[in-house]
C-alpha cells in the first residue's frame, strides 16, 4: 500500500534528440537564439533585400471561425476584430 509520500515518477518527455535536449537544458540557450534572431534581422533589414524584410512584416493575418475573425500584421501587432 502506497504512502501519502510516495509518488510516481513523472512521466518521460516527448524524445528529442540528445543534442536538443542539451541545448534546451542550458539558461542561456534562449538568449543565445534571441541574440542570433536579432543579428540576422538587422543584417537582412540593412541589406539590398530590406524590401522583402518589410513586405514579411507587412504581412496580414487573419484568424476566424464562422463570422468572427481577428485581423492584424505582424508590425502593428494590434488587432482589429469583425
Amino acid at each position: 500500500m502506497p504512502t501519502p509520500g510516495d509518488r510516481e515518477p513523472p512521466v518521460p518527455p516527448r524524445r528529442r534528440p540528445a543534442p536538443l535536449r542539451e541545448f534546451l537544458r542550458e539558461e542561456a540557450a534562449g538568449g543565445v537564439a534571441l541574440m542570433v534572431a536579432a543579428a540576422v534581422a538587422l543584417g537582412w533589414a540593412n541589406s539590398p533585400w530590406r524590401a522583402a524584410y518589410t513586405a514579411l512584416w507587412e504581412t496580414q493575418l487573419a484568424v476566424g471561425s464562422g463570422r468572427f475573425a481577428v485581423q492584424t500584421d505582424l508590425r502593428t501587432g494590434s488587432a482589429t476584430a469583425s
